[in-house]
Order: C-alpha cells, then structure tokens, then sequence
C-alpha cells in the first residue's frame, strides 16, 4: 500500500556552514513544494527550495545571489530515495539549481503529518565571489527543517 503526502508550502529550511576562517553560513530558505512517498519497501521525497528568497548573514546571502545569478537557479530541486526498513528514514539523492548538482542525504524523522528532515550536503570546492574569501576546499552545509504533511 502506498502513503502520499504534500509537503505544505512556507518551511523555512536552516541552513549552516562549516566555520570558514572566522565565520560560518548561517541562513533560512523557504520550501515552495515537495512530496513525500512511502510504500512496502522504498520511501521518496521531493522537495523544492526557493534560493532566491533565502534569509542569511552577508556571507550566505552574497554566496547564494551569486549562485542564483550565475547559473539561473532560483530555486534547488531535491529528489532522494531509500529504504523504508531503515529507522528513521534515510534518503539519498541530489539537489539541482541550474547547471548544479549536489550529492545530500537526508534523515527524516515523520510523526503523523510531520517530519523532521535534516542531513548535509558536500559542494567541494567553492569559489565565493567575496574580497578575502576566495576559493573555499570541502565546502558543506548542513540542513535543518520540519515539514508540515498533507494527505494527498
């Protein structure tokens, strides 16, 4: 039997960097949309994310508006998949942004219409368009959020 649920827009997703030299990333974005499916063996979540409304600290925000601008991505498509007999559920997949693509995996913890999803993401290397910052190495950021789910 398989269980479907719309993710309700207006979550705000945290996320956080690594320290960068003194200072770390630190920010919200919200989700626009997703979907969350379960069936005997498999889940699958789908959720997009609106960079450009993303809500940070000066580092964040000129990092993603450079991002956005530089490769016409105003939003971040996740799609993850994974096994339903692992608890909680793990989901692994990429985020794309325009011509980006980012390995994440995901942890969801879902108690009735909630869920608590979190994990990181690893970008490498990132040349932030910063006076002093430069080229960054092993690049990541963690991802915080509670989903509000609604039966479809």
């Amino acid at each position: 039997m398989t269980q479907a649920w719309l993710v309700v827009p207006g979550a705000k997703v945290h996320l956080v960097s690594a320290r960068i030299g003194l200072m770390s990333m630190d920010g919200t974005a919200p989700i626009s949309s997703g979907a969350l499916t379960l069936d005997e063996s498999h889940v699958q979540l789908e959720l997009v994310i609106a960079l450009d409304q993303v809500k940070a600290n000066v580092l964040l925000q000129t990092a993603v508006r450079s991002l956005v601008k530089r490769y016409d991505a105003p939003v971040l498509k996740f799609c993850g998949e994974g096994e339903v007999a692992i608890d909680p559920l793990v989901v692994i997949g990429e985020a794309h942004a325009g011509k980006v693509a980012v390995p994440m995996t995901l942890t969801i913890k879902r108690t009735g219409f909630q869920a608590h999803v979190f994990g990181t993401a690893y970008l490498g290397t990132v040349d932030l368009p910063l006076p002093g910052a430069g080229k960054i190495d092993n690049f990541s950021f963690s991802v915080d959020t509670k989903l509000t789910l609604e039966a479809y």
